[in-house]
């Protein structure tokens, strides 16, 4: 079979052949000397040694710079200045140390790759990159005067660095199509740990703590941040702006706002393990959410386990305990509820579930040992299904609005009613109420002109009788 080379591939190969290393201090005094001696596609080798020097290199192409325990200082005669300064395409720097200057690696261009390099005290961002398709893998990064590690081009890696000390972030980058893997980034001074800006990123499997705003901020549509470990954030864990945000499975701890934040539409939130949050722990300001299988915990403060704002969404099978706020607060109409359970939630004078919204539906929740009422449902036509309340220390299910319905419900030992009607034209059908403080079931006619649609198949002790279910009650 004959094989066929285009124009283009015989000038790479060609270019390859004749690329050559050029070797500092064997060959050159200096990095300077050999950079200006070299052509596009060389490689630039430094051996052992401190080297002082402020390179700035143009119009060359794939050079590799490559240090053999060589440490590159960019304080020269008592000035700071970058260290290296290239432009030019499929630029490569691996294996030096850096220290002091300013900006400590500068590179403008395509698909620039900076790996195994250690980066100390520099006085501004100790890697800025402009350009596409760029990599920082395997970074060692302590002290920077603004970000670690900063990056404005689409499709930016950035894989297994350390970032610590860092005064205005760990990691920046600005683009489409980020990724930021794997990355452990500590005591960012100023800012956000991770700070993601552009459309289709992925910010997984890192760890992030003690950051002075957020420890993941991104801000774009369809951007997915996964099996990420957050702790002692002074703002949120994670701040999310954008469409479509997939947050899953991450670990969010000591966070001084909320763990989870995200403002967008159809945003899913699934598998999070939140505790010791000042704010809510899961927050969502926009329709259509997913938020399913999250647990919460020791929220403070007032601060909810889960807030969720929006019309048309969806919670799940979620886990709330020793919440300051509501377990589980939800705001808008024609969302659903399953499954989610309340446990010792509403230190703070609050309850397990509270629903205020038209046209929403519920089926098979929980709230038990919460410190005020189980359930709280304010709007009209809602469905509650099967909701267990026990335990509670006011009421266990309390309903306001108009045209709301409680089928197949258990209302038991809470400290006030089973079931207190304050709404409208109620549908009370086949619960079971026993062992509650005051009655287990109630209505309160004084004050609210409560009334009873529908009020068939209940068992209970005290309280009104299923053929006058009405039970007078001062409205406070």
């Amino acid at each position: 079979m004959k094989a066929f080379l285009t124009a283009a591939s015989v000038a790479a190969l060609a270019s390859s052949a004749l690329a050559e290393t050029r070797k500092v201090p064997q060959q050159y005094d200096s990095i300077a000397l050999a950079v200006a001696d070299a052509s596009p596609g060389d490689t630039i080798m430094v051996s052992k040694g401190t080297y002082k020097e402020h390179v700035s290199v143009s119009g060359k192409d794939d050079l590799k710079f490559v240090g053999k325990k060589a440490i590159w200082d960019g304080n020269v005669g008592g000035v700071d200045g970058r260290c290296l300064d290239v432009q030019g395409d499929g630029v490569s720097v691996r294996g030096f140390t850096f220290r002091n200057g300013t900006n400590q690696v500068v590179v403008t261009g395509s698909g620039a790759s900076i790996s195994k390099c250690t980066l100390q005290d520099a006085g501004d961002s100790a890697i800025l990159i402009y350009g596409p398709a760029s990599t920082v893998t395997r970074c060692r990064i302590w002290g920077a005067g603004s970000w670690g590690i900063a990056i404005e081009g689409a499709d930016a890696v950035v894989c297994r660095d350390r970032i610590e000390q860092s005064f205005d972030g760990g990691v920046y980058v600005c683009g489409d199509g980020a990724g930021v893997h794997r990355n452990a980034i500590r005591n960012v001074d100023g800012r956000d740990g991770i700070l993601v800006v552009g459309a289709s990123g992925l910010v997984e499997r890192n760890g992030v703590s003690g950051s002075a705003e957020a420890g993941i901020h991104v801000d774009g549509d369809d951007v997915t941040v996964a099996l990420n470990v957050v702790s002692w954030t002074e703002q949120r864990g994670v701040d999310a702006y954008g469409d479509r945000l997939l947050a899953t499975d991450n670990r969010v701890t000591a966070t001084g706002d909320e763990a989870i934040f995200a403002d967008g539409e159809d945003a899913t939130i699934s598998g999070n393990r939140v505790q010791g949050t000042r704010g809510h722990g899961i927050a969502i300001a926009g329709g259509g959410f997913a938020v399913n299988f999250n647990a919460v915990s020791t929220t403070v403060q007032d601060a909810h386990g889960l807030f969720l704002s929006g019309d048309g969404g969806t919670a799940t099978e979620n886990l709330m305990e020793d919440t300051a706020g509501w377990g589980l607060y939800v705001l808008g109409d024609g969302n659903v509820l399953a499954g989610n359970e309340a446990l010792r939630c509403g230190t703070q004078d609050e309850g397990g579930i509270l629903v205020d919204g038209n046209q929403t539906e519920l089926a098979g929740d929980s709230a038990s040992a919460c410190d005020r009422a189980g359930l709280v449902v304010l709007g009209n036509s809602n469905d509650v299904v099967r909701f267990v309340a026990d335990g509670n220390s006011a009421a266990g299910i309390a309903v306001f609005g108009s045209g709301n319905a409680v089928d197949a419900s258990v209302a038991t030992d809470n400290g006030g009613e089973g079931f207190i009607n304050l709404g409208i034209g109620t549908i009370l059908t086949d619960g079971t109420f026993h062992g509650n403080g005051r009655f287990d079931v109630a209505s309160a006619v004084d004050g609210y002109g409560a009334t009873f649609l529908v009020f068939t198949g209940n068992r209970f002790d005290t309280g009104g009788q299923a053929q006058d279910p009405e039970v007078y009650l001062h409205s406070e």
